[in-house]
């Protein structure tokens, strides 16, 4: 059998939020989830709000951010603040 490696392609530098920005959004120095994209009903991002919503009740420290807009932006808002979670954020639509 043959094994291949797969590196990361991607520059874990530029990944990085500054703590100034991390405190702008009310995040903490935890674990990170970054979804970026179209907010349309393809997503199911409905699923990772309900991730969250578990997470928290656990006491988990992780926060999604959620970058992008779509028909169900608003929707989405509504659901994370139906659902009371303190570790969603949703950014918008940001420059290329």
């Amino acid at each position: 059998e043959k094994l291949g490696v797969v590196h990361n392609w991607a520059d874990e530098t530029a990944l990085t939020l500054p703590a100034a920005d991390r405190a702008a959004l009310g995040m903490g120095d935890g674990f990170t989830l970054v979804y970026g994209g179209n907010l349309g009903r393809m997503q199911a991002l409905g699923t990772a709000l309900e991730a969250m919503e578990r997470l928290q009740q656990r006491g988990g420290t992780a926060c999604l951010v959620i970058v992008g807009d779509g028909i169900d932006r608003v929707a989405l808002e509504v659901e994370a603040a139906q659902r009371e979670l303190r570790n969603v954020r949703f950014v918008g639509r940001v420059p290329q």
